[in-house]
């Protein structure tokens, strides 16, 4: 990975619970020619726990469920990986 190279990012929900969610973020930089024939590599994967906190109290507090319905779109399910233990693009699917 180097300057000017462009990167994508992609971020999954991995772990939803009542009061956090756990977030994956991959780091990948397409290597090839430019056309069909590219393939991404993976460059770096990390993941951060999000608790949501009463303000007053400083306790953990249930997340509303509106938010819970947006993150549950980003929920990575066994079927965004094909089966075979990759993604539709053959990168691993850690992601």
């Amino acid at each position: 990975m180097e300057y000017p190279n462009n990167l994508d990012l992609a971020l999954s929900v991995v772990q939803l619970g009542k009061t956090s969610v756990t977030y994956e973020i991959g780091v990948f930089e397409a290597r090839g020619d430019g056309k069909d024939n590219d393939k991404e590599q993976v460059c770096a994967v990390g993941s951060f726990v999000h608790v949501f906190v009463d303000s007053k109290s400083r306790r953990p507090k249930v997340m509303e469920s509106q938010l819970r319905m947006g993150l549950e779109r980003l929920m990575r399910r066994p079927e965004d990986t094909g089966g075979d233990g990759k993604d539709g693009k053959g990168r691993k699917a850690k992601l």
